[in-house]
């Protein structure tokens, strides 16, 4: 099992890509997740979403060949966000935006892209929130011939509305687990194959989720292939290193071990400084989760001979 962290988090506002990707490797971890919410979708548009195609492929082997340099694997990138915008326009804008992300995912050869569902913030009621579940999947399954082509595979993640009167989130599209299978199970049916799975976002889950993570894992089983781990204190979406906020991640590397989760355990994390000390300790934070499961991992594995013999 390898452990990975965000590259937004040590880009800051001079860094490039590459400079992340170099300071996550020297601070410890072997996997990088590589996210292209650094060049925004919102007004003014980023020119990186607007350069020749081209451009966008050479963007794509320099990072191929600086993750190569570096040994570490980008084992996910994250598409830009947010997908929806009021205006029809915009909406097909940053779909089309979020196809050149996915090619570009393809380029560097990793094998997930991460896409946030679309949020209407008006959608709080319950039909409100039906309706829109139905609205994603008529937006995601738009991927679909894309995926199969690139033979990359979208990760749906958990999210959260916001209700600005009381100053609290909301369920919304795919906040809870069962959302998530159904919408993951329906467009996975419509493809007749697997082109969508699960990235389990732990922060999102301690707000929307009901704070129960080892059952969201659970519900989510085989679907889950990637993870945004980060902690909180059930309040605010603060992305905090693990250990530092509320979560219990003893029983969350639990319910990993027990699907056998075999993905990375790849950090989201705001930081103050993104420097190496920060990329150090935040990999100390990472390599403690990775024991904790691995040794869960071999628990079971005792319990299980154990059971066999009896």
């Amino acid at each position: 099992m390898y452990v990975g962290c965000n590259t937004l988090s040590f880009t800051g506002e001079l860094k490039s890509d590459i400079d992340a990707i170099n300071l996550l490797a020297k601070a410890g971890f072997n996997c990088v997740d590589l996210n292209l919410n650094r060049y925004s979708v919102k007004e003014p548009v980023n020119p990186f979403w607007l350069m020749p195609v081209a451009k966008q492929q050479e963007y794509a082997a320099r990072i191929r060949e600086a993750a190569q340099t570096a040994k570490v694997y980008v084992s996910q990138v994250h598409a830009p966000y947010p997908t929806f915008h009021p205006t029809k326009r915009k909406r097909k804008e940053v779909f089309e935006y979020v196809e050149n992300a996915i090619y570009i995912t393809a380029l560097i050869g990793a094998p997930y892209i991460v896409v946030h569902p679309q949020v209407p913030p008006e959608s709080k009621t319950e039909e409100q929130v039906k309706q829109a579940i139905e609205d994603n999947i008529d937006y995601y399954s738009g991927f679909s011939p894309l995926l199969r082509q690139t033979g990359v595979k979208l990760a749906i993640e958990n999210m959260f509305n916001w209700d600005w009167s009381v100053d609290r989130p909301l369920v919304t599209v795919a906040s809870t687990a069962d959302c998530m299978r159904y919408m993951i199970d329906t467009l996975n049916n419509m493809s007749g194959e697997e082109l969508f799975v699960a990235c389990l976002d732990t922060g999102h889950g301690m707000l929307t989720g009901g704070g129960d993570l080892p059952y969201m894992v659970k519900r989510l089983a085989h679907r889950l292939r990637l993870l945004h781990i980060h902690d909180n204190d059930a309040v605010r979406d603060r992305h905090q290193a693990p250990y530092t906020g509320v979560i219990d991640w003893d029983a969350f590397a639990s319910a990993l071990a027990e699907i056998e989760y075999n993905g990375v355990l790849s950090l989201e994390i705001k930081v103050k400084e993104p420097d190496l000390k920060e990329a150090k300790n935040l990999f100390l934070a990472a390599e403690r989760l990775r024991l904790t499961v691995e040794k869960e991992k071999k628990n079971n594995e005792l319990r299980n001979k154990k059971t066999k013999r009896a």
